[in-house]
């Protein structure tokens, strides 16, 4: 209902209007009508349906990685200081070091428990070859060939796109679960520094009938 349908209730008053009456009518004048609050809510779903859109899964297969890197241990409460930490001071300065089998880098989260809360492995490594030497202070890490459900998006929706693959595709998912336990894998492309495009891939398990 418009605001032309609406009583408003200074109408009738006399010609005089103290000041603090002249202030509140003043503002409801300014309120927004109904049809207009109503219009507004509407956008803003639409808004919302438009954000989750963003996220198109697909599921593909991946070989094996191979990768040399470092790693900390971190929980979901401090994993942001602790991995920006690794790319920019520990690792990142001697990714020259590495040849690589191809372009790009890998963050790889392995687990220890099938529990969010506790504590997990974060790696920041490139993937190498079989023969690629393990430079001193580096580890390597081994990621065996499965199947995974991939979102690529951009670096400020990481944590939005975690959250609808654990929780709304999850459980829209028939066919397969999300392993808890397997290793997550983010994968960096070369122009990741200027365009900030990333994937993300979670380890799929066929779900036991």
């Amino acid at each position: 209902m418009g605001r032309s349908n609406l009583k408003h209730p200074f109408r009738k008053m006399p010609k005089f209007i103290p000041p603090k009456a002249k202030d509140k009518a003043a503002k409801l004048a300014k309120e927004p009508s109904i049809d207009e609050k109503v219009a507004a809510v509407q956008a803003q779903t639409e808004d919302k349906k438009e954000d989750k859109a963003d996220f198109t899964v697909q599921i593909k297969p991946y070989g094996r990685i191979r990768g040399i890197g470092m790693k900390v241990i971190a929980t979901t409460a401090d994993i942001s200081p602790k991995a920006a930490k690794l790319w920019s001071s520990d690792f990142g300065p001697r990714m020259g070091e590495l040849k690589g089998q191809y372009p790009g880098s890998f963050g790889i989260s392995v687990m220890q428990s099938e529990k969010p809360e506790d504590p997990f492995e974060y790696w920041a490594v490139i993937p190498v070859s079989d023969e690629e030497p393990i430079p001193d202070g580096m580890e390597e890490v081994i990621v065996e060939p499965r199947d995974y459900a991939q979102v690529d998006i951009t670096f400020d929706k990481l944590p939005a796109a975690y959250q609808y693959l654990y929780g709304e595709w999850a459980q829209k998912n028939k066919e397969q679960n999300l392993s808890m336990v397997l290793p997550s894998v983010e994968f960096y492309p070369p122009q990741y520094m200027e365009t900030k495009e990333m994937s993300i891939c979670v380890p799929l398990e066929k779900k036991k009938e």
